[in-house]
């Protein structure tokens, strides 16, 4: 079927709604404002879609272009260009994409403790339409190949070298849950919010089912929402999360001012692939024997850290998370230290913690072994700044403990 035969087709149906002369139409009316297509024609336009489509392709086309999709189109012209993509020769369902090596050590953990989850939250003011935030995370999806990913698992796997990824092409996410809690006071709501992270931070993933994130939203008032991230490490580290973040916002404002959004490419399922295999084929001979020789000194003991002697009940770790604010004073005393001492403040905040440490350890150990993480996102020829995927690595430190830690602040 041709795009004009297409147009023609979808042009006659609109004129057996509207009353409309189909030679009086053209691609730019608006359904709504030119047209005067309400809810209930809508329903009826989409109807006489579905006649105009082969049987055949019928439910492929219901699953591409529902009622919530056609709805947010604006124009004749969108319509047909929507149609004629669900009509289009179809990419494979699926593709196939190396696991990075870092993301081993993820599989490692999901088995571990069950859970490696994070969250990211945002508190929004203004109106929020759950219809465009649906379209919005169907946009970020086909902008990144991991967020539409899953693992498969084969039933003979006896390591993690033998599972693989999976990408799927243009899938539909699930809808976003909206919990309104206006009825609640401050605290109350507080309380909510925070017992759905805590939820999310010990949410136990099925690796093998898409997605591998959610979105949920909170409303506290007519216009202020908080909206929840939550996704499996596997797929995205934190650094990921601000980009899936940012993306969202960026996509929903361009829905909204009927714009283009403002953001690079997005990365291709063959470009992900290129870069995880330049990743997992870089070699730094030197690194990785010192990395041997020191992990050789480290030994083999195991240290359990519980400097409050808790009693340990459960086989597997409960997450727990506390927001905590710096103020304004402290935060700009934070940066005008890091200017005096010329290091980064994740350096300072470091320090300040293995302090901290060094006044609570009561055993008679006179070093210990941080992990820190780092971005792992630059390679020689590599730049993952913009991708989302799990790229996050571990650094080990290994720092004496003073005799007598200092007092005192440090700015």
């Amino acid at each position: 079927m041709t795009t004009n035969n297409l147009q023609q087709q979808i042009f006659s149906v609109i004129a057996q709604i509207t009353g409309h002369d189909v030679e009086d139409l053209e691609p730019d009316m608006y359904l709504e404002g030119d047209l005067g297509l309400d809810s209930i024609k809508i329903m009826e336009f989409l109807n006489g879609l579905i006649q105009i489509i082969p049987e055949s392709q019928q439910p492929l086309f219901m699953e591409e272009l529902p009622l919530q999709k056609l709805i947010q189109l604006q124009t004749l012209a969108e319509v047909v260009t929507a149609t004629e993509n669900c009509l289009s020769p179809q990419q494979p369902e699926t593709e196939k994409v190396e696991i990075i090596h870092g993301q081993y050590f993820h599989l490692l953990g999901h088995w571990v403790v069950n859970s490696i989850s994070l969250f990211s939250t945002l508190r929004l003011r203004g109106d929020f339409d759950n219809n465009i935030a649906w379209q919005t995370w169907k946009d970020l999806l086909n902008r990144h190949p991991m967020l539409r990913s899953r693992f498969i698992i084969p039933l003979d796997a006896t390591r993690f070298k033998d599972y693989e990824i999976e990408v799927l092409n243009n899938p539909n996410p699930p809808e976003i849950p909206v919990t309104d809690i206006r009825h609640l006071d401050s605290k109350a709501q507080e309380q909510a919010i925070n017992d759905e992270l805590h939820r999310c931070l010990n949410y136990e993933w099925e690796i093998t089912q898409f997605p591998l994130h959610r979105f949920f939203v909170f409303r506290l008032q007519d216009s202020v929402y908080q909206l929840i991230l939550a996704n499996e490490h596997l797929i995205s580290d934190a650094l990921g999360c601000h980009t899936i973040l940012r993306e969202f916002m960026e996509i929903y404002r361009a829905h909204v001012n009927n714009e283009q959004p403002n953001l690079p490419p997005a990365t291709t399922v063959a470009e992900y692939q290129q870069m995880v295999q330049s990743i997992n084929a870089w070699q730094d001979t030197e690194s990785e024997k010192a990395l041997v020789e020191y992990t050789n000194r480290q030994g083999t003991d195991s240290y359990l850290w519980n400097p409050a002697n808790k009693k340990i009940t459960s086989a597997c770790p409960l997450f727990h998370n506390r927001r905590y604010a710096l103020s304004h004073a402290t935060t700009a005393a934070l940066i005008s230290q890091t200017r005096e001492w010329r290091l980064p403040l994740n350096s300072l905040l470091l320090a300040a913690f293995v302090r901290t440490i060094a006044k609570l350890e009561q055993s008679n150990h006179k070093s210990i072994l941080l992990q820190v993480p780092t971005s792992g996102r630059f390679y020689p020829e590599v730049d993952a700044t913009n991708i989302v995927s799990s790229f996050a690595q571990n650094l080990s430190i290994d720092i004496e403990l003073p005799s007598s830690p200092k007092t005192g602040k440090f700015c």
